[in-house]
């Protein structure tokens, strides 16, 4: 699992990821445009590798993912992106989790049952 907390980790969390360059780019940039703050103060991003599951990830934000209720969904070719706002100033973990066999089935059913709540991407 990748971890990024600190503003100059998020913004190098596209060369890290490889497969995941263009959404985290487009993404990142989205978000700092016109921020007047620190982007860690606003999002933090974790990336699911082969064999975390859903405990895990909880364990990593600090909250039981089940129970916060996702804000938004997207699904790419091969990923899920999930962002879950926790605070009322809007603060969020953006979460990709790999749609392939190597992830776990508790993982991958849980992002399945977000679906009706995504937005589809090319």
């Amino acid at each position: 699992m990748h971890i990024f907390r600190d503003s100059e980790a998020i913004r190098r969390a596209p060369e890290v990821v490889p497969a995941l360059t263009d959404q985290m780019t487009w993404f990142i940039r989205e978000v700092s445009e016109g921020l007047a703050c620190e982007l860690q103060d606003v999002i933090n991003i974790v990336v699911a590798e082969a064999g975390d599951d859903l405990k895990a990830l909880s364990n990593a934000v600090g909250f039981d993912l089940r129970e916060e209720g996702v804000e938004h969904i997207s699904q790419f070719p091969n990923w899920f992106e999930l962002t879950f706002v926790v605070n009322g100033e809007g603060f969020a973990y953006v979460i990709y989790v790999p749609d392939d066999r190597t992830t776990s089935t508790d993982l991958l059913a849980f992002c399945r049952a977000q679906l009706p709540l995504a937005s589809p991407n090319p």
